[in-house]
C-alpha cells in the first residue's frame, strides 16, 4: 500500500514537470478563492510536486520540554524552516491548545499548534495516535490535509479506491470538497508523536512527515528551541483563513472517514 501511494504521488510529480507549470506569485488564500469555485488543476499539481522537493538547507526548531505535560511535547511539531534565503523563521514561541470533536460517533482529541501566520492541527484516532494533520493556511488557497497511512488503508477497505480526480480513498469527491488536497500520506510512528513540518519562506507547509521518517533536506542546521505555551483555544487572528477552520464538522465535510476511526 505504501509503495502504491508513493508511486501515485510520483506520477503526479512527473505530470507537473511535463506540464511546465511554474511557481506563481504568493497570494493570500482568501484572495485566491475570489471568483473561483475550486482549486485549479495547475495549483493542485504543484502541491503534489512540492512533496518531492528535496530542500537544500533547513533550520530545525524543537520544542522546549521543560515545564510542560509530556504528551504536549511528544505531539508538538519539529519545525524545519527553509534556510536557503538566509532568513530564519525563529519561532521563539508556539501556542497550543486541546479540544475534542465527534467523528464516526466517537469523541476524539485534537491538538492545535500555532506560530506566526501558521497553524497545524492534529486529530488523534481512538487509539491516541495522530491520524489527521490540517494546515490552516496555504498560498494556493487549498485546504491542505495530511492523513496517516493507517487511516488511508482503513478508508480504502471501507470505501474502495480513490474517487475520480482524487489520489486517495480518504478524499471526498471534488464536488463535495473542491478545495481539498491530500498531498500524501504520513508514515505511522511506533508511538504517538508529533510531525516534522517543513516550512517554505512564505509560511506554507509543503511537506509534513512523521518524526520517524528521514529528513527531506541535504543540509540540516540547528535553528534553536521554541517555547511551548498552552492557551485557552479561543479564536485569534493568525493570518488569512482557508475555509471553515473553526467548524467542528470540517473534517467530515472533506474526508471519507471510516467507522473504525
Amino acid at each position: 500500500m505504501k509503495r502504491n501511494v508513493r508511486l501515485t504521488a510520483g506520477l503526479i510529480f512527473i505530470m507537473a514537470i511535463l506540464s511546465g507549470c511554474q511557481s506563481e506569485k504568493v497570494a493570500s488564500p482568501a484572495s485566491v478563492r475570489v471568483g473561483a469555485s475550486e482549486i485549479s488543476d495547475a495549483a493542485r499539481r504543484l502541491i503534489y510536486a512540492r512533496v518531492w522537493d528535496l530542500m537544500e538547507r533547513v533550520a530545525l526548531f524543537k520544542p522546549d520540554a521543560a515545564g510542560h505535560e509530556p504528551m504536549a511535547v511528544q505531539l508538538a511539531p519539529l519545525l524545519l524552516q527553509d534556510a536557503r534565503t538566509g532568513k530564519k523563521l525563529s519561532p521563539h514561541r508556539v501556542l497550543y491548545h486541546t479540544n475534542s470533536i465527534t467523528i464516526a460517533g466517537k469523541l476524539v482529541e485534537q491538538r492545535t499548534f500555532e506560530w506566526p501566520n501558521q497553524s497545524v492541527r492534529l486529530t488523534l484516532d481512538s487509539s491516541g495516535h495522530p491520524a489527521i494533520w490540517e494546515v490552516r493556511h496555504d498560498s494556493s488557497g487549498a485546504d491542505i490535509i495530511w492523513v496517516s497511512q493507517r487511516l488511508e488503508m482503513a478508508a480504502g477497505e471501507q470505501f474502495g479506491k480513490a474517487l475520480p480526480g482524487r489520489s486517495f480513498s480518504i478524499e471526498r469527491s471534488r464536488s463535495e470538497a473542491p478545495w481539498l488536497v491530500v498531498p500524501s500520506v504520513v508514515d505511522d510512528g511506533p508511538v504517538p508523536m508529533g510531525p516534522m513540518a517543513y516550512l517554505s519562506a512564505n509560511g506554507d507547509v509543503p511537506l509534513l512527515t512523521c518524526r520517524c521518517s528521514a529528513f527531506n533536506a541535504k543540509t540540516l542546521e540547528e535553528g534553536g528551541i521554541y517555547e511551548l505555551n498552552r492557551t485557552d483555544g479561543k479564536r485569534r487572528s493568525s493570518g488569512p483563513e482557508t475555509g471553515d477552520w473553526w467548524d467542528p464538522s470540517r473534517l467530515e465535510k472533506r474526508l471519507r472517514l471510516p467507522s473504525s476511526f
